[in-house]
This record gives C-alpha cells, sequence and structure tokens, in this order.
C-alpha cells in the first residue's frame, strides 16, 4: 500500500509539473512603437517573430481602412491572432486587417486604435494602444491619381507675392500619399523607381508605402499610369553620450540634397517634432505654436548638411523625435 501511495504521489507531481509548464510555456510578447511626422509603427516580438503594423497619425472613418501584417524574423505560431475593433486575423505575411469592419461599432474621435495578440481561447498576450485618432470630418474628395501636396510642396499666394515651401522626406522612412479614384482601391499597384513597392496602409484617400530600395533623390512613384517625383535626403540622427538624464545634445547630418534636381530656396531650417515629452525636452529653440515642434538652422553644402539641438533627458528609455528639411522662399517682393 505504501508503495502504492508513492507512485500515486510521484505521478501528481508528475502532472502538476507538466501544468506548470503548460501555463507557463505561454511565449512572452513585446510591443515597441516608433513614431514619425507621417506615420505611426508598431512592432509586436515574440521570440524571433515580429509583426509590424503602419497607420498615419490621423484616419479617416471608411471602409475600405486596411493596415497589412508585415512579418519578419519567422513565422507566428499559428494559434495566434492579430485582433482590433472586433476584427480577429490569423497572423500572416501581408495579411489585412480591416480597421473599421461592418457591422460593427465606428470609434469616436476620442477613442484610440487599439490592437492585441490573442490565443484561440481569445487571451491577450500584450497589445498595442496607439496615438492614431479618427477624424470627425469625412475623407477629402481626391480627383483620380496622386494627391496635391503629396509631393510636400506648397504655394500660397499673394498680390505682389508667392512663398514657396519644399519639404522633403527621407529614405527609409514609410512614404505616406494623397490618392484618389482606383489608385486608393484595394486592387492599386505601386512601384518607386521602378521597382514594386510594399502598400503597407491604405484606406479612401491615403496610402503608405515601403520604399524597396531606400536612397536619396528624386524618386518617382507610378501607379496606374500616373506618376510623380518626391525629393528624398537621407538624414542622420546620433544622441550625444550616455547619459540616461540631464542635459545633452542631437546631432543631425543630412546627405542628398545634392542628387536633387530643385532650385534651393533661401531659408533652409530642420523642422523637429518630439513625440514624448515626458522623456525628452527641446531646449534648444522655442516650441512652435506652443506644438512639440520647433524649427533649427542648418549649416554647410548640399552634399552635406549638419544641425545640432541641445535637449534634456527627463527619464531613461529611447527618444521619439523626427526632423524633416524644409527651405522656403519668396517670388516677386519681400516677406511680408
Amino acid at each position: 500500500m505504501a508503495s502504492l501511495l508513492a507512485s500515486f504521489g510521484r505521478l501528481a507531481v508528475l502532472v502538476s509539473a507538466a501544468w506548470s509548464i503548460a501555463v507557463f510555456a505561454q511565449p512572452a510578447c513585446s510591443v515597441a512603437s516608433e513614431a514619425k511626422l507621417d506615420t505611426i509603427t508598431g512592432r509586436f516580438s515574440i521570440g524571433r517573430s515580429t509583426l509590424a503594423l503602419t497607420l498615419p497619425h490621423i484616419l479617416y472613418r471608411s471602409d475600405p481602412s486596411v493596415v497589412y501584417m508585415q512579418v519578419s524574423g519567422g513565422d507566428f505560431p499559428k494559434e495566434l491572432f492579430l485582433d482590433s475593433n472586433g476584427e480577429k486575423v490569423r497572423i500572416q505575411d501581408g495579411a489585412e486587417l480591416h480597421l473599421f469592419p461592418k457591422g460593427k461599432n465606428s470609434l469616436t474621435f476620442s477613442e484610440r486604435l487599439t490592437f492585441s495578440i490573442s490565443d484561440t481561447g481569445g487571451k491577450s498576450l500584450c497589445e498595442w494602444v496607439t496615438n492614431v485618432r479618427t477624424s470627425r470630418s469625412d475623407p477629402p474628395l481626391i480627383p483620380e491619381g496622386f494627391g496635391p501636396g503629396s509631393d510636400l510642396s506648397h504655394q500660397t499666394r499673394r498680390p505682389r507675392w508667392t512663398i514657396k515651401t519644399q519639404g522633403f522626406r527621407n529614405a527609409g522612412d514609410p512614404i505616406l500619399l494623397q490618392v484618389g479614384g482606383n489608385l486608393a482601391r484595394e486592387t492599386g499597384e505601386f512601384s518607386i523607381d521602378g521597382l514594386p513597392a510594399t502598400v503597407l496602409a491604405r484606406n479612401a484617400c491615403q496610402v503608405i508605402l515601403e520604399d524597396p530600395h531606400p536612397a536619396a533623390g528624386m524618386r518617382v512613384i507610378e501607379s496606374r499610369g500616373y506618376s510623380m517625383a518626391i525629393p528624398v535626403i537621407v538624414l542622420e540622427m546620433k544622441l550625444l553620450g550616455s547619459t540616461s538624464r540631464g542635459p545633452t545634445s542631437i546631432e543631425f547630418n543630412l546627405l542628398g540634397r545634392d542628387r536633387i534636381d530643385l532650385p534651393a530656396l533661401s531659408d533652409r531650417h530642420l523642422t523637429l517634432t518630439n513625440f514624448d515629452a515626458g522623456r525628452l525636452q527641446i531646449v534648444c529653440a522655442k516650441p512652435w505654436h506652443g506644438l512639440d515642434s520647433t524649427f533649427i538652422r542648418l549649416h554647410g553644402n548640399d552634399d552635406r548638411l549638419t544641425a545640432s539641438c541641445r535637449v534634456k533627458l527627463l527619464k531613461p528609455g529611447p527618444i521619439s523625435i523626427d526632423a524633416r528639411l524644409t527651405e522656403t522662399g519668396s517670388q516677386g517682393g519681400i516677406w511680408p
């Protein structure tokens, strides 16, 4: 009898140990985000596998509004799903998730999109609460083709003068464009300098592309017989020192302006945007109109422009800051 009881005891221990392993074998899931001036990307990581989602900062409540999964480092387990706003899709590279599925409650402007990875039982392993908001207004009506301003150029006309502004995209960043007609539909395909470009997200008036070969220059985007050229430079950003708190500086190098066949305008500066004011404070210049953006001057020539900005680190961790080269000039008179 004692031997039998001992055998049952060992069996109970083995069953308990196996149950504990099953419980704690749930894969660890982590989330990180990266904000740019036009877009924000969330990355879910489980082991060596990563799922990336890229969205514009503001979405329009329209369908189709679709984000496409970008999976790298290996496939996710088949029992895991991506869930948002009641829509649940198995995690696979290129799989689409409708952000405002029909029959579901639409998000209000104050509500933020939330994405989570869950298992077959509906248990959430981790979630990403985005800073993406939905617009109160309807999407703008853009005619067939590429929308105005997608090349980041703008003109303000007055009776005696015209102000011209030209922005430059950073190589490797997701490319947000305004599009209309067939270009906005799910069948619309795009190329950059003749190479197929991956569509990261799209809705009724916007599309986000991944550059297949990031480089400086006038990059030509084509789709369905329409084309447009966008100026792209290489931005290098370096946080000086290894301090986790206190004053320090960020250095910027801008390369490739000399590869862009656009006339240089008289005023040239770097637009600096801080997406996490609780972690970093910009000291080198005052915020523009109370926003977390500021302008800093550039030095050097077209082949290499430089800038530096003093900042204060408020707490440890990665900083969330982005910069864009902008040129402004006037014709036909002096500045008002």
